[in-house]
């Protein structure tokens, strides 16, 4: 989707915390000036918007997923049927 330069209003949504998270704004800025902030961040780097965007996104995206704990590894049940020994 970003990299095809088509966003969704969760996707403009995300980056707009993560605008108003990387500017230490105390109140969240709007898609507009989140857009303005990051094409501006994306020009002083010299990188492509889209790139920045997709970046931006991931970060974000994988910053608000809640931590999966470590699948732990168990021994199999034990065959009721089995014979005892």
């Amino acid at each position: 989707m970003f990299l095809s330069g088509k966003l969704t209003a969760t996707s403009i949504d995300l980056l707009a915390r993560f605008a108003t998270e990387a500017s230490s704004s105390e109140e969240l800025l709007s898609s507009t000036e989140a857009a303005e902030l990051l094409v501006a961040v994306a020009e002083h780097l010299d990188v492509d918007v889209r790139t920045l965007t997709h970046a931006a996104w991931r970060y974000q995206r994988t910053a608000e997923q809640p931590r999966r704990s470590k699948k732990t590894t168990t021994p199999p049940a034990a065959d009721p049927l089995a014979e005892s020994a």
